[in-house]
């Protein structure tokens, strides 16, 4: 797996807090004329067009300047500050009137002025706001007023034109509510609500607007079309864009109802589409609700920081269902999730029942990328494609105010009957308190050692969790991991783990060693290939350890045996007592033991599997037996 050697806020530290952020997506600052040629002291019945002098910025670009003016016609001001904290501070003023400039045959030139100001501000959170506002703006009230703004674009326009004025000062301040996430994790989003139907619209690179063919409110007009182009708000609030760098694209797609207009079955489709795949893409996401929220996460690395992403790595698409509550859509705690992994081409969907006020994943599968999603059918169900609705209660809406995020990734690389398996669950907490958040888990193709787990994460930070389990058969494997706060909300991720190829030699790390952060360490490398020699390094060790040995066997123990009858208490052993060997003891050299273990040249262990696990006689490790133990190795010989 790839790992995100650059962007690492959300994945590397849990002294690292999300910070909130904004960006100026777009604007403008403007200043310019309409003119008409009159008698002198008789105003004209009408101007022209905008013409004659027009001074034009990019507020994007130039956050801060301003306009020219010609002859006391008017002028735009402005100064605009992106971040934590959004500063918005805009003024324009005209007149009206003549300037003293000849046009011949008797008439002088008149003119009205016009001062115009726009920006669009991307919020990743909730912010609060403070302003004061005069003349013809938009974006705030006018006058002094205070509020709340959601996450997602925002536009602050003032304009003046003759004799007028206007004057903007706007001050956005974070909440703290955003979706933790950082430029390698990012929430996309999309429309409020899907378009009308008889037609498929892909947003996105695919910018026409189709026809306005449904008229939901029955006023014998067409319906606005409300959309707007998906984009990645990161921890900055960039926009990122639709393409990586390898030529594969995300797009979200409206699918009409088969059945026709009025039939209340139009549903959002995420898909993703490569220079290699059908042209319609493949489906990555998918609504399964009558009403419902969707969120959007995807994943990926930008190691040249050149704000496009090296490769889509992973798209976690979460689909849940709302109720009318009080006459509000809430959530009820079910959900659909999608986990699409583009390095292994696997998808895995499953299913969260929610039943007495609680929730559990009650299904998973494993599907190759490009499976018809509608064509699945979980806990006794179809997991996708709503049932027949009233079109207008159908919401796709954006989900970006939680506070709270998990991610997870496979530790190990790959599934191999009988091998263990092992996951990071990764929970952030934006809040500003301390918070136990309660895990739980479910395996596709393997049996978990623990099903559930409770997680305190510090106030800002993050805290990690490592899930085992025991792949069951043949096939690729998955852990499945929902995280809920004391209210019930929920979210959830997946780590899909591939089969390894035929004959391929793998390994992987499990278990813990015993005693905390001095237990030691075991590792195996290079690959176990048959005829080849492995070195088993044991590091980690305290000075007083006097000699180390790995001991090996063909039996695993992912769940561990506590060791405490042996007077070696919280140590377990992670490989199978019945027949295990030692493969000699080794005096360390500067915390290290190194044991080569060569492996047969036959091809009768082509396939076999070695659980190793070691031990150090270490007196200073504070238990009755002065032994000290590592985590575990598998090894799975191969010839590839």
């Amino acid at each position: 797996m790839k790992h995100p050697v650059a962007l690492l806020l959300f994945l590397a530290s849990p002294e690292l807090t999300a910070q909130a952020g904004s960006a100026i997506m777009d604007g403008s600052a403007s200043f310019g004329v309409s003119t008409a040629c009159s008698i002198s002291g008789i105003p004209p019945l009408g101007v022209g067009p905008y013409h004659g002098i027009w001074d034009r910025y990019d507020v994007a670009a130039q956050p801060s300047g301003g306009t020219a003016t010609w002859h006391g016609w008017g002028r735009t001001l402005w100064n605009v500050s992106a971040g934590p904290t959004v500063r918005i501070i805009a003024t324009g003023w005209s007149t009206e009137g003549f300037n003293g400039s000849y046009c011949g045959n008797g008439l002088w030139l008149y003119g009205r002025g016009h001062a115009n100001f726009a920006v669009t501000v991307c919020l990743d959170q909730a912010y609060t706001f403070t302003s004061s506002a005069t003349g013809e703006v938009m974006g705030v009230p006018t006058g002094t007023s205070s509020g709340t703004l959601a996450a997602g674009l925002h536009c602050f326009t003032g304009h003046s034109e003759g004799n007028s004025n206007f004057s903007l000062d706007v001050t956005l301040t974070p909440t703290g509510t955003g979706f933790p996430t950082a430029p390698n994790q990012s929430v996309i989003t999309f429309p409020v609500t899907c378009p009308p139907n008889d037609y498929a619209y892909f947003l996105g690179p695919l910018r026409e607007q189709p026809p306005l063919d449904y008229d939901l409110d029955n006023d014998n007009t067409p319906d606005s079309w409300n959309a707007r182009p998906i984009g990645y708000e990161s921890g900055t609030c960039s926009t990122w864009p639709l393409l990586d760098e390898v030529g594969a694209e995300l797009v979200l797609v409206c699918v009409p109802d088969p059945a026709g207009p009025s039939r209340g079955r139009d549903h959002f489709e995420a898909r993703y589409r490569t220079p290699t795949s059908p042209p319609e893409g493949w489906q990555i996401g998918d609504c399964g609700y009558p009403n419902a929220a969707n969120r959007w996460i995807v994943e990926f690395d930008d190691t040249n920081s050149n704000t496009v992403p090296d490769a889509f790595s992973k798209s976690t698409w979460t689909n849940y269902e709302l109720e009318h509550v009080g006459g509000a859509l809430t959530r009820t705690g079910c959900a659909r999730v999608f986990v699409a992994d583009f390095e292994t081409q696997q998808l895995t969907a499953g299913v969260v029942t929610c039943q007495d006020s609680t929730t559990v994943i009650a299904d998973a599968v494993i599907v190759p990328l490009g499976t018809d999603l509608g064509t699945l059918t979980l806990n006794g169900a179809p997991i996708t494609k709503p049932g027949t609705q009233s079109a207008g209660d159908r919401q796709a809406v954006d989900d970006t105010s939680a506070t709270f995020g998990i991610r997870v990734d496979r530790i190990t690389a790959g599934a191999t009957p009988s091998a263990p398996l092992v996951a990071r669950v990764e929970v952030e907490n934006a809040t500003a308190a301390a918070a136990s958040y309660q895990l739980d888990f479910f395996a596709v193709n393997a049996v978990l050692v623990q099903q559930s787990a409770t997680l305190l994460v510090p106030a800002g930070s993050s805290a990690t969790f490592e899930v085992t389990a025991t792949v069951a058969a043949a096939g690729p494997a998955a852990i499945l991991a929902l995280v809920s706060d004391a209210a019930n909300e929920t979210y959830l991720d997946a780590a899909i783990f591939p089969e390894p190829a035929p004959n391929e030699a793998t390994t992987a790390r499990y278990g813990a060693g015993c005693y905390g952060a001095t237990a030691p360490e075991l590792a195996a490398t290079p690959r176990p290939l048959l005829g080849t020699t492995v070195d088993l390094t044991t590091s980690n060790l305290s000075p007083a350890t006097t000699f180390a040995t790995t001991v090996a066997t063909f039996d695993s123990d992912a769940a561990g045996t506590d060791l405490a009858a042996f007077g070696m208490p919280g140590c377990a052993a992670h490989v199978g007592l019945a027949a295990t060997v030692g493969l000699g003891l080794v005096t360390p050299n500067g915390g290290t033991a190194v044991i080569p273990y060569a492996i047969p040249s036959s091809t009768v262990f082509l396939g076999a599997n070695l659980f190793l696990q070691s031990i150090a006689l270490d007196p200073s490790a504070g238990n009755a037996a002065g032994i000290a133990t590592s985590n575990a190795v598998f090894l799975h010989f191969g010839s590839l």
